[in-house]
């Protein structure tokens, strides 16, 4: 038997399929719906026609990005596929939407996520977009500009660029997501970049309107698998029929009444500065002339985290950026976030993340390769 590798891009799928044996439509829609090829192919077992073979594999894979891929052997010139299907995590860049105007946003990304079986991002920031998150279906806990909210299904969070948040799926139970980013916002009452005034409520409860928007962003997630120029264009228009009616919506959403003590927003900002030096709570309480219970209280109330907590996510949340985004070696991401044995960094962030951080950044680049 001459085993042959087609294409091997993605090690980490929540579900593998064997696409051997006839049409797998009822096996794996979803599979089909992403455009692998619904049987077995017979190809001589020749050079060329393996890097053909292989070159079209790329092709598909390419589109889902790190979502998906497929891989296999062949057996007497009979092609053998596997497909591995994850949480597809789709691109783009500006340049991506035919008939974009200069000034209009664009979809960063989208993805449609099922993290039932377990959440490994925590507490993190997107400088260049903001986001439109959906919880699709579960509940739980999300954390945003430092307020605890409960979300239910058919909730949604905008998430303005630059601020920290994080989840907290209730255990147990299903949790599947929707997030979409977006660049280049201008909205004419806001900031540049900014998706919601930061002193309105980022949680909008689920409504007919909000059923709107879940809606066209699906429709949006459909059709921007394709990859495909028209399809694109279609998005951006549905994107900008997104930004019009959350706009509408927010127009409507309570101004938040809730002022955060100054001493947990100056802390906060002090955390976010300090992370990677040797942070204690005993010397951040000196540094605002306060004691550690008292400092310790205040940041529990405000934040729903602890001290120690907080400081953890926040780190760990920059390490994921640093694996993510650069090819900086796992022990200098390691000392830079604060964490200056890479050994107990590596530790610490599997038993979080449930990766390892090598493993976890071979993940996450994937769409770079």
């Amino acid at each position: 038997m001459q085993k042959h590798l087609i294409a091997n891009l993605c090690e980490f799928g929540i579900i593998s399929i064997n696409c051997t044996s006839g049409s797998f439509e009822q096996e794996c829609p979803t599979a089909l719906h992403y455009g692998f090829p619904t049987r077995s192919e017979t190809v001589p077992a020749g050079h060329r026609a393996q890097k053909k073979h292989r070159k079209k594999a790329q092709g598909i894979a390419d589109r889902v990005k790190n979502c998906c891929c497929f891989s296999g052997y062949i057996i007497g010139g009979q092609i053998h596929m596997e497909v591995v299907h994850r949480n597809p995590l789709l691109t783009f860049s500006k340049s991506d939407f035919p008939g974009r105007r200069d000034t209009e946003p664009w979809m960063a990304h989208i993805a449609k996520a099922d993290w039932t079986e377990g959440h490994y991002q925590v507490l993190h920031r997107h400088e260049d977009f903001s986001e439109i998150f959906i919880l699709l279906e579960g509940s739980g806990k999300y954390t945003i500009g430092g307020r605890l909210y409960e979300l239910n299904e058919g909730d949604i969070v905008l998430c303005n660029q630059g601020v920290l948040h994080d989840e907290f799926p209730a255990k147990g139970n299903v949790y599947k997501t929707l997030a979409v980013g977006i660049s280049g916002l201008y909205i004419p009452e806001l900031r540049p970049g900014l998706l919601i005034d930061p002193s309105r409520t980022p949680v909008l409860r689920r409504s007919e309107q909000t059923q709107e928007v879940q809606e066209i962003c699906m429709m949006m997630e459909k059709y921007a698998v394709s990859g495909e120029g028209r399809n694109l264009r279609f998005v951006h228009k549905l994107l900008l029929a997104v930004i019009e009616l959350l706009r509408s919506i927010v127009r409507s959403v309570e101004i938040s009444s809730k002022e955060v003590d100054p001493l947990c927003v100056a802390v906060e900002q002090y955390l976010n500065e300090h992370f990677g030096e040797n942070v204690t709570l005993e010397e951040t309480a000196k540094q605002f002339f306060v004691s550690s219970w008292h400092l310790s209280r205040v940041f529990k109330k405000e934040t729903s985290y602890n001290f120690k907590q907080y400081l953890l996510r926040l780190r760990l949340g920059e390490a994921q950026m640093r694996l993510s985004s650069t090819e900086d070696s796992i022990a200098e991401i390691s000392r830079d976030c604060g964490f200056h044995d890479p050994a107990y960094f590596t530790r610490l962030f599997t038993r979080h993340i449930g990766l390892s951080p090598r493993r976890y950044r071979k993940m996450r680049l994937q769409d770079r390769e």
